[in-house]
């Protein structure tokens, strides 16, 4: 799905989203009440899913539950195969259970029924990039953007995306429009951060994490992030207490133990930096190193995106 958050199972599927049907624009409803009955049923436990899952089943995690949403949705399409809704929740649930092609397949036949419907180019868009397919999604998502500008999370997952091509500029503009929407979300103030960073505006990157932080100061990725940015401007010192904090909250993220020995080693503590080193060297997530690609880290694991 998507990268920005880095770390972004961030994003629901649109139509998984408990309040989605209310949010999103609604293309109309089934005039079949057995079609309704099953897709109430599939929401319900695709909610039940997310909530314990996330994007993806892992493990085993809510493979039950992911079972019954895909027969429900199959049996409201089987009486109402014109309803997008249905299509909409069959390409979701197969997608959590990593079948792109079929899950891909259902979003198309939503929009043949319903060409300009944001909320399945959005959910188009996540599927292709769960797939790995980034131009396809860049073009969805788009669209979702296009149809439906006032998205946040829209606007934030093309950013996302484009954060992969590494167009950070063009990424920049749709997270500031996400962040403009939802000035309270401290995953999108982390992605834009993140991508100003990449993009080499350290003085930027440093105000949006620190506001980040200020939202929700226990993510790792966030202290982490404006750590660079800090020893990217120059200050060494001052970095150090960020990439200590991202250590603490994470203590097998590589990369932190990994910046944390080179400022520390820039300051001359030489026994602590090679400490910090072996550390990362043997931790688990990622290899030492300044900088990280996509704007998503940080968020929720979207299950192995941008892990």
């Amino acid at each position: 799905m998507s990268a920005l958050a880095f770390g972004l199972v961030f994003t629901t599927p649109a139509l998984a989203q408990g309040q989605s049907l209310k949010q999103w624009p609604h293309p109309g409803d089934t005039k079949f009440p057995a079609a309704r009955r099953h897709l109430q049923q599939g929401l319900m436990q695709y909610d039940t899913f997310w909530r314990k899952c996330g994007h993806f089943s892992q493990q085993g995690c809510g493979s039950a539950q992911l079972d019954a949403v895909i027969s429900e949705a199959r049996e409201a399409v089987r009486i109402d195969p014109g309803w997008v809704h249905a299509h909409d929740l069959l390409g979701n649930a197969l997608d959590s259970n990593r079948q792109f092609d079929e899950a891909i397949a259902e979003y198309r036949t939503a929009l043949r029924l319903q060409p300009d419907y944001p909320a399945v180019h959005y959910d188009l868009g996540v599927a292709l990039d769960d797939k790995g397919d980034i131009d396809g999604a860049i073009s969805e998502l788009r669209e979702a953007v296009r149809l439906a500008p006032d998205r946040a999370d829209a606007n934030f997952q093309l950013a996302d995306v484009l954060s992969v091509r590494q167009r950070w500029d063009e990424g920049i503009d749709y997270l500031r429009k996400a962040v403009d929407l939802d000035p309270d979300n401290a995953d999108y103030r982390r992605g834009l951060g993140n991508a100003l960073l990449q993009a080499g505006n350290y003085t930027e990157a440093a105000n949006q994490l620190r506001q980040s932080i200020h939202l929700k100061p226990d993510n790792a990725y966030s202290h982490y992030f404006l750590g660079i940015a800090i020893g990217m401007s120059g200050d060494h010192e001052t970095s150090i207490p960020e990439f200590r904090e991202a250590v603490r909250l994470k203590p097998d993220f590589a990369g932190a133990h990994g910046n944390l020995a080179y400022d520390l080693y820039w300051r001359g503590d030489n026994d602590e930096a090679i400490r910090e080193y072996r550390r990362g060297n043997t931790r688990g997530e990622g290899r030492p190193g300044r900088m990280h690609s996509r704007v998503s880290r940080g968020i929720a694991p979207r299950a192995g995106k941008g892990q």
